[in-house]
């Protein structure tokens, strides 16, 4: 894969797709707007080619372009994972009701995350929600991004959905409390 920097593009020529598909789960997350249009129309792209799961985080930036403008990845994605506010952005409903139509568009589970109230989980047959941790928080940069790599952690270990929104809510609990998206991650952690 192509690393950007701040004024490139990722064009799906440039994607090696051999190296893509060694992996189980690919993660998608919206682009900063100087990326452009290239970089959303790759990401489009690969989603149709990836064989595994598609893990995706639409972000502000995402949810901004609108529902219409993402179903091409939505319909490929096997976990859904905004926030709340992205949710009602795109779907102009309340996030268990967002979470129930994107649902309806293939996707497997939905994991809205709630900020300090933890998160709501979905797969059409369940719904949970799982209380975050009362820590001390000293800055909330990256806690979404932390939450997501608990979770998919423990979706890729087998964990059941309960037990993939507890490690999610743990991780973000661990990054909130430091300065910084990484300085709170643990690192080398065994589960």
């Amino acid at each position: 894969m192509v690393d950007p920097g701040v004024n490139d593009t990722i064009r799906f020529d440039e994607i090696d797709l051999d190296y893509v598909s060694k992996f189980r789960l690919l993660h998608l997350t919206s682009f900063i707007c100087k990326l452009g249009e290239e970089s959303f129309k790759s990401q489009k792209k690969l989603v149709k080619v990836f064989d595994g799961i598609v893990s995706f985080d639409p972000g502000a930036v995402y949810a901004e372009r609108g529902l219409d403008d993402l179903k091409d990845i939505i319909r490929e994605t096997t976990i859904f994972m905004p926030n709340a506010i992205e949710m009602e952005i795109l779907t102009g409903l309340s996030y268990k009701e967002g979470a129930n139509e994107i649902l309806n568009m293939g996707v497997e589970v939905v994991v809205v995350k709630l900020g300090e109230r933890g998160c709501y989980i979905t797969d059409g047959k369940i719904e949970l929600e799982i209380p975050a941790l009362k820590v001390d928080v000293v800055d909330t940069t990256g806690a979404g991004d932390a939450f997501n790599a608990g979770f998919l952690y423990g979706y890729l270990k087998g964990k059941d959905l309960e037990e993939c929104g507890k490690l999610g809510n743990y991780l973000a609990s661990l990054c909130i409390q430091k300065v910084g998206a990484r300085e709170g991650l643990p690192r080398g952690l065994k589960y």
